[in-house]
């Protein structure tokens, strides 16, 4: 196993500790590359052999943690301990993660409570079993921004949903691309006001706040992990900007 590190809540697990005094040492590392569930409501085929095409959606992503803690004093590990166990309040949080240098995020929640077992023998060490689970089964890793006519591209391994943002002064506009998608705002801005269009909702914010009925046409679409992009080009003279994160699963 290369570099593995999770970041959680000021906490730091490790599959090789750099502090061997000081550490909390992750043994599994179940979740965070690929293992994740399909489901699809499987239909049989009646006096046929198989089903019919049913589709498939990833399931949420489940992350298991285990492995021991190091710590220089007893007092120490009771402050540890606590600290572990406190990320069982069910709160979601980023989880930031460093694959052999590949940092990606997401957002978890405990899905139960954390279990912290110090040792009888060595109270500056015990045991530990965490499991975070993460609604969203993506994983993010560096945003990009591009301009209008600019080949749009990410370098993960799903298709990801940019965010186009579009400055006034401007009134009504489209925004297409070369894949053949469209969407038309029929609000106009003016001078230094924003819209934000989030294609993973179809929602648009203008100056942050929720627009209805602002798109009168038009739907959403995502960013292929595949080269050369998406080129998007706008009806109206003026400031565009996409922008997409490196998405994983």
């Amino acid at each position: 196993m290369g570099r593995r590190e999770a970041r959680i809540g000021g906490l730091v697990f490790e599959a090789v500790p750099r502090d061997r005094t000081r550490a909390i040492v992750a043994t599994t590392w179940d979740g965070v590359e690929g293992g994740l569930a399909i489901r699809r409501n499987e239909i049989a085929r009646p006096g046929a052999h198989g089903s019919f095409s049913t589709p498939g959606y990833l399931s949420a992503r489940v992350l298991p943690f285990s492995g021991h803690i190091i710590q220089p004093s007893p007092q120490a590990m009771l402050n540890m301990r606590n600290l572990l166990i406190g990320l069982g309040d069910a709160q979601s949080r980023r989880l930031d993660v460093d694959l052999d240098g590949l940092d990606v995020w997401m957002r978890v929640a405990a899905a139960g409570q954390p279990v912290v077992q110090i040792s009888g023998s060595d109270p500056c060490t015990a045991k530990f079993d965490v499991q975070f689970w993460a609604a969203n089964p993506r994983m993010y890793g560096t945003e990009r921004t591009y301009a209008a006519g600019e080949q749009v591209f990410h370098r993960g391994n799903f298709p990801a949903d940019p965010v186009i943002e579009v400055t006034g002064p401007r009134g009504a506009y489209t925004i297409s691309t070369d894949a053949g998608k469209s969407i038309t705002v029929g609000q106009a801005l003016a001078a230094g006001q924003t819209h934000r269009i989030e294609m993973r909702s179809g929602r648009l914010y203008r100056d942050g706040v929720l627009q209805i009925g602002a798109i009168t046409a038009g739907g959403t679409w995502t960013i292929p992990p595949t080269a050369p992009g998406v080129v998007h080009t706008i009806s109206a003279v003026g400031s565009m900007s996409i922008i997409v994160t490196d998405t994983y699963i």
